[in-house]
């Protein structure tokens, strides 16, 4: 059985795609590709792009604006931003599955019994998703994004440098 890497490296009209999704993404700022699973696209977009917001911004709202932190003045506008950036990446772990460890549990599924077949695979993800550890994962995660999506909406035009 040859590996996917592998086999990967010789697909040519896979390579041929990327170069398609490379031209969606410069066109239109999404790919064909990115539209399977577009709440993680935008996650990623959202958090990476208010991050760097916050290290290369030279101003702030107004009502962020602090004389008395010299050198530093936009401080609570910078904190709000990442909040935000932390709330997305929170949805994106809730949304990608990212609390637990797949590789150990991917080593039960056994392939040739087929997906609805592979009793110790299937038990083991309830087992885990029924974990105190992972309910509280869970709950963290849904909290700093609640958190995140009210102050998205709250200071939706102000993300700007």
């Amino acid at each position: 059985m040859i590996p996917y890497k592998v086999r990967e490296f010789f697909d040519i009209p896979y390579h041929l795609r990327k170069i398609k999704w490379i031209y969606q993404r410069i066109s239109r700022g999404y790919s064909d590709r990115d539209l399977w699973s577009f709440d993680s696209y935008l996650s990623k977009v959202i958090s990476e792009g208010l991050r760097q917001l916050a290290v290369q911004s030279c101003g702030c709202p107004s009502e962020f604006y602090d004389e008395k932190k010299k050198g530093d003045e936009c401080i609570k506008w910078k904190k709000i931003l990442l909040d935000i950036a932390e709330g997305f990446e929170s949805k994106q772990k809730l949304t990608d599955d990212e609390f637990f460890n797949h590789e150990e549990i991917d080593k039960l599924y056994n392939n040739d019994l087929g997906f609805n077949n592979n009793k110790e695979w299937g038990d083991a993800i309830t087992k885990m998703w029924i974990s105190k550890e992972y309910l509280k994962a869970k709950k963290e995660c849904e909290k700093k994004w609640d958190k995140a999506i009210a102050l998205f909406k709250e200071y939706y035009g102000s993300f700007w440098d």
